[in-house]
């Protein structure tokens, strides 16, 4: 049981969820991306469990592609 349902999009079709719009803050690139070399996926959030991120890691390297990932403590590990 919980008290509220919070989405960061706007969904019509759970009117009764609390729509939180998720900021980003200012930032710049800390890294200058080729991105004619390969393709990339990147996404952004917060590490939670679900989201899989270590998955997204794994898959993109075995496709041969970049991975842009923004998320708090997010570490370039490999």
């Amino acid at each position: 049981m919980s008290d509220a349902f919070v989405v960061h999009e706007a969904c019509e079709d759970l009117p009764h969820a609390y729509y939180i719009r998720m900021g980003v803050a200012d930032w710049s690139l800390a890294y200058d991306f080729d991105t004619k070399r390969r393709p990339m996926l990147g996404t952004i959030g917060f590490p939670f469990r679900g989201k899989n991120y270590d998955k997204l890691a794994e898959v993109t390297a075995r496709c041969g592609w970049d991975l842009f990932l923004i998320a708090p403590n997010a570490t370039g590990r490999g």
